[in-house]
């Protein structure tokens, strides 16, 4: 990382991210990010990807009605041949 901003984080845990953060990475109102910590320790911030609530591809996806996750069209037609 080449730059860094210090923020402070309000009483419900929530902080802004600098406008040029979101301007650079095209982190518009609405953009879905995921949180998370790796293996070193790290906070990681990135835009969520859709991927298969199954075996984790992101390609060729359908959206399963009622949630927020997806399936691929290979685990659908695995799930379908069960029936």
């Amino acid at each position: 990382m080449k730059s860094f901003s210090t923020r402070s984080l309000d009483e419900l845990g929530r902080i802004v991210l600098p406008m040029e953060l979101r301007k650079k990475h095209q982190f518009e109102t609405g953009t879905h990010l995921e949180i998370g910590v790796d293996d070193s320790g790290q906070i990681v911030l990135r835009k969520f990807r859709p991927y298969c609530k199954i075996c984790g591809s992101e390609g060729d996806l359908s959206a399963i009605t009622g949630t927020k996750h997806s399936i691929c069209t290979s685990c659908k037609a695995s799930i379908q041949t069960m029936e």
